[in-house]
This record gives C-alpha cells, sequence and structure tokens, in this order.
C-alpha cells in the first residue's frame, strides 16, 4: 500500500497539486469575516483577496479530499483482504458472523478496521467542504458585481 502512495504522491507532485499556498492567516480572516457589519466598509481590493484566497484554498481541499479517499480506499481493500484470508479459518455461521467473530478475536484487525474508519471520516470531513467555499466565493463575487453596478449607476447620473 505505501508504494501505491508514493506513487500517487509522486504524481500529485509532478502536476503541483499539492503546491497551493493559500495563506493560512488570512484564510482565516476570511472565513471568520462579519458579513453583517464589514461588507459595507471593506475596500474591493481586499474582497478580490478573499476570492483568490478562498479559490487557492478550493485547490487544496480538492486535493486533500481525493488524497483521503485514495487513502481510505486503499485501507479499506487491505482490511478487507486481511480479514477475508483471516475469517476463512473461521467455521460455520454466516461471512459477517464469521467476520465479526475474526475481527472480535485480532486485535491487529481491530486496529486496521479502526485506520479504516479514521480515514472514512478525514474523507467525510472534506466532502462537500470545495462547494461550500465555492459559494462563499460567489457571494463575495456578487458583491462586488453589486458595487460595480451601483458605481456605474452613480456615475451616469453625473453625466
Amino acid at each position: 500500500m505505501d508504494n501505491i502512495l508514493d506513487s500517487v504522491n509522486n504524481f500529485a507532485e509532478e502536476l503541483l497539486i499539492f503546491q497551493s499556498a493559500y495563506p493560512k492567516d488570512f484564510l482565516k480572516k476570511v472565513l471568520q469575516f462579519d458579513t453583517e457589519n464589514l461588507l459595507d466598509v471593506i475596500d474591493s481590493k481586499e474582497i478580490t483577496k478573499f476570492i483568490v484566497a478562498l479559490s487557492q484554498y478550493t485547490i487544496t481541499l480538492a486535493a486533500q479530499y481525493n488524497g483521503a479517499r485514495i487513502h481510505c480506499t486503499l485501507l479499506n481493500r487491505e482490511f478487507r483482504r486481511k480479514l477475508k484470508v483471516a475469517s476463512s479459518e473461521v467455521k460455520g455461521g454466516s461471512v459477517e458472523e464469521r467476520e465479526s467473530l475474526t475481527i472480535n478475536d485480532s486485535i491487529e484487525l481491530q486496529e486496521e478496521e479502526k485506520k479504516v474508519e479514521e480515514a472514512r471520516a478525514k474523507m467525510e470531513i472534506l466532502e462537500g467542504t470545495e462547494k461550500t467555499i465555492i459559494e462563499l466565493i460567489n457571494g463575495f463575487k456578487s458583491e462586488l458585481n453589486r458595487r460595480y453596478h451601483e458605481w456605474e449607476v452613480s456615475h451616469k447620473e453625473y453625466k
């Protein structure tokens, strides 16, 4: 499994997938942004910086999600392989019963199962987060468009 992960990581590095250097402190500021009180007073250039930082962050989130999905798949495959071998020696009952007994009797398989569950949980945390960030980006873009149209209307009135 480690060889596969190394190969995938090398491939990702060649494509610069994990090279997104979103500014973490600035990103925290963006994610904690008080829209109710600050959106009207913040400069448009700052909003543009928000959009760029969030866009960089979506690249990172997508890469992390894909990496987590691959890791989870590989861990699960390895766990299922070990479980199949170990449970084949157990007699009687259904496949599920034999597998359950096998896991209960094996600390190693319990640890492997825990790793799979942790990997699955990490993947679930990441799942859909990218779309939420894109919605936030779209909200900031809408604000920039609103400001532009407001500016455009005010300048037409002076002509």
